[in-house]
C-alpha cells in the first residue's frame, strides 16, 4: 500500500491520499503546527504533494526537515506552483480570497516570490521540473 500525504489539502482533500493542513477540520489526518507533522511516523510516507501551497510556508528549510523525517527512502514530492513571473498575480488573488472571500488571516502572503528549490534541493534529488500553463511541476525524491 502507498502512503500518499496531500499537505496543504485543508477543505479540498485530494482522493485516496491523507490530508495534512495547519488548520483543524473533520477531515485531516495530521496536523502541521509549523514545526512538525502532529503524529505521522518517521518514513512512513511515500508520495507527498502540495498544490498551490508552497509559497504560503513560512521557513522551507524547516518543512523540508519534517519531509526527510516522514517521507520513505524512495519517497517524491510533488510540488505545482505558479511560475515566478505569475507570482504576483498570484498574490493579489490570494488577498482577495484569503482576507475577503474566506478570511483565513493565519495563512501567510508573501509579497514577493522566494525560491524553494534552493532549499529543498539541500535536502532531495531533484527529478524533474517542467511547465504545464501557468504552473511550475517539480518532482523531488529522497533517493
Amino acid at each position: 500500500m502507498v502512503n500518499k500525504l496531500d499537505f496543504g489539502s485543508g477543505y479540498n482533500p485530494r482522493p485516496g491520499y491523507k490530508t495534512c493542513d495547519n488548520i483543524l477540520t473533520p477531515n485531516i489526518d495530521y496536523y502541521y503546527n509549523g514545526v512538525a507533522i502532529v503524529n505521522a511516523a518517521d518514513k512512513s510516507i511515500d508520495r507527498i504533494v502540495l498544490r498551490n501551497v508552497i509559497h504560503h510556508i513560512p521557513d522551507f528549510d524547516v518543512l523540508a526537515k519534517e519531509f526527510k523525517r516522514i517521507l520513505t527512502n524512495r519517497g517524491t514530492i510533488w510540488i505545482v506552483d505558479c511560475l515566478p513571473q505569475h507570482y504576483m498575480n498570484n498574490v493579489i488573488l490570494d488577498y482577495i480570497y484569503y482576507r475577503s472571500v474566506n478570511s483565513r488571516p493565519d495563512i501567510q502572503i508573501f509579497d514577493y516570490f522566494r525560491d524553494y528549490l534552493k532549499t529543498f534541493g539541500r535536502y532531495f534529488k531533484i527529478r524533474k521540473i517542467f511547465t504545464k500553463e501557468e504552473k511550475q511541476w517539480t518532482i523531488l525524491s529522497n533517493s
